[in-house]
């Protein structure tokens, strides 16, 4: 079952912005797996592809007195929300040493992931971890929503199916952190309706066992967008993504079974990210309400 865990963080130093980026954060998810599981963890760590979890950027509380963007904002589960900042992405300088932190880490196949959860509320509070070379503690691991409720959940893909309404024709999707998406061999920030629903479907499929055919999109059509791109480096590669919102449509005469499976994707985007490099804390989506 999808799931969004929190994890509540504390560095014993200053964090340089060198190991903020997507790449040291994946790399302390990656300790994290293989504390519990050696062998899921050395799995995880060859598979560049593996599209079964994602991971957001390390946010810095307000109360730390760093710059943050997200706090105290409702998520009202599973539909609709109001509007979030975007994540904070991109760092000019370092987080300073006991500056109160969080991550996300979502959680897609139930069958690899399923049995780390226990385990790591017993481990993850109970031993000193690094971020590149910053000692940092995990004083709470949390995946309760109303403990967590903008970002922390858990539900089974059968809960979302049966949830998802089979009336709404809107879906209002913004993107929190840059979204980049491969065409052929090439990568475009254009968040197209293939581009967007396709990558939800097909992750949807692979982790959920209920499989929505390739058809299932055609009567979505965008109507209105927000957008603009960002540039950003990772390592020597620069990436150029898209953040803002994109709404789209349920256009035609479209039967309800159709709409609910629509409306199943598009509410995953809870728990799942879309595009390139959500593992690296691009690509986090946010569906937001039809009614605003």
């Amino acid at each position: 079952m999808p799931q969004s865990l929190i994890l509540n963080l504390v560095p014993e130093a200053s964090i340089p912005q060198q190991y903020l980026s997507g790449a040291h954060l994946h790399h302390l998810f990656l300790n994290l797996v293989s504390s519990v599981d050696p062998q899921l963890g050395r799995v995880l760590a060859i598979d560049n592809q593996n599209h079964s979890f994602s991971l957001s950027p390390l946010q810095v509380n307000q109360r730390s007195g760093f710059s943050a963007s997200m706090q105290n904002l409702r998520f009202l589960f599973p539909r609709w929300s109001a509007p979030l900042r975007p994540l904070q992405y991109r760092y000019q300088d370092e987080i300073p040493a006991g500056a109160a932190c969080w991550w996300r880490i979502s959680l897609l196949d139930d069958g690899l992931f399923g049995h780390l959860s226990r385990a790591w509320q017993r481990v993850a509070t109970k031993k000193e971890w690094f971020l590149g070379s910053t000692p940092l503690h995990i004083t709470e691991l949390c995946d309760r929503f109303h403990r967590h409720p903008d970002w922390a959940g858990v539900s089974s893909y059968q809960q979302l199916y049966e949830q998802a309404s089979d009336q709404t024709r809107d879906i209002r999707l913004q993107f929190l952190t840059p979204a980049t998406f491969r065409y052929g061999g090439y990568e475009s920030p254009l968040p197209t309706r293939d581009a967007v629903f396709h990558c939800l479907r097909k992750r949807w499929n692979r982790h959920s066992g209920l499989a929505f055919a390739p058809s299932l999109i055609t009567p979505i059509m965008p109507v209105d967008f927000d957008i603009h791109t960002e540039v950003l480096q990772n390592a020597d590669t620069k990436i150029v993504g898209c953040l803002g919102q994109v709404n789209f449509r349920i256009v035609g005469d479209v039967d309800a079974l159709t709409i609910k499976r629509i409306n199943t994707v598009a509410d995953y985007t809870r728990y799942c990210g879309i595009g390139q490099q959500t593992t690296l804390g691009l690509g986090i989506v946010r569906r937001i309400s039809a009614s605003r």
